[in-house]
């Protein structure tokens, strides 16, 4: 027999894989690019005690699967099983393949943004534990859907799944057995967002041109989404750590105590002492001047045909 998995989601296909497995109380054999098989008997041959076996093919589809063997693979005993990252739907490979009766495919697509919290749901349901609402919003927030918290950033999830379930791993793992609530998620789960607006940040205060640049090609080439998305992304973020910046350098020229400044913002010691750190070489007016920039990014988006990434590089290049 013969099937084909396909898609991003990594996560429902190691599940389908189990399924199979566990279904036909078959063991299982995996080949990827490292160990790839030396002969198609590997692939035909039973096995010495259990007879058939399921045959796991990691992204070896066009070494592997020809109109020639598809015949052989779907009559032999083993169950034949292409895991594939993706597959060019342009194709007549595709077409034919997914039009034929005897090739059981399947595309398992990445879940939606509106369909992530229900995706998080199913993963911990099937290691029996629950998780909050609460604390579905604040993973997603702090993995960067910013969309789902409905901050009006405008922006496109860009959420890494493999990231995702290592977080709900760690959580599970954390929560032992109990609900998973948001305090778990605030002690456990780092915030890619503010990670990179630090990072941003500290190389606008250093004048670090080179740094600067590393990481928007970094950001811009990561993920799906388009760069309007992360230009408006981005540009949120930085206005929201200048805001920060502003503040703390406001309250130390003003000599308040930390207390004062974590109970006027709500953060924690370790976040106030990273901003403080940040704000050391830079005054209030230049910090002024820098947000004043960023916040000009709507109304250049809106009067200019200049591409949203050019425009948000432009006025980081005026800073450094």
């Amino acid at each position: 027999m013969l099937y084909v998995y396909f898609g991003p989601d990594e996560h429902s296909k190691r599940t389908a894989l189990k399924a199979l497995a566990s279904r036909t109380n078959l063991p299982m054999v995996e080949f990827s690019a490292t160990n790839a098989p030396k002969s198609l008997d590997e692939l035909l041959s039973q096995d010495l005690f259990s007879g058939s076996q399921v045959i796991v093919l990691h992204n070896l589809i066009k070494d592997w699967l020809t109109d020639a063997r598809l015949e052989q693979y779907v009559t032999t005993q083993n169950h034949i099983v292409f895991v594939e990252d993706a597959l060019d739907k342009r194709t007549k490979f595709y077409k034919d393949l997914t039009a034929n009766k005897n090739v059981h495919a399947k595309e398992f697509e990445a879940p939606s943004l509106e369909s992530l919290p229900q995706w998080i749901k199913n993963f911990v349901a099937a290691k029996h534990v629950s998780i909050e609402e609460s604390a579905i919003d604040l993973l997603l927030l702090r993995l960067g859907a910013t969309n789902q918290i409905g901050n009006g950033f405008g922006a496109s999830p860009e959420v890494s799944l493999l990231q995702l379930e290592q977080e709900l791993t760690k959580l599970l793992t954390y929560a032992n057995g109990l609900p998973i609530d948001k305090s778990a998620v605030e002690a456990l789960v780092g915030d890619l967002r503010e990670t990179l607006s630090l990072a941003v940040s500290d190389a606008l205060a250093k004048k670090d041109r080179a740094r600067l640049f590393e990481l928007l090609e970094s950001y811009y080439a990561s993920g799906d989404a388009d760069d309007t998305a992360k230009t408006l992304q981005l540009n949120a973020l930085l206005a929201e750590q200048l805001r920060s910046l502003l503040i703390v350098k406001d309250a130390t020229e003003r000599r308040m105590q930390d207390s004062d400044i974590l109970a006027l913002t709500g953060w924690k010691s370790g976040r106030l002492f990273v901003v403080k750190r940040l704000s050391q070489g830079l005054s209030i007016q230049a910090l002024r001047e820098m947000l004043s920039k960023i916040e000009s990014l709507d109304i250049e988006l809106k009067s200019s045909t200049t591409p949203p990434r050019v425009i948000l590089e432009l006025i980081l290049a005026q800073v450094v």
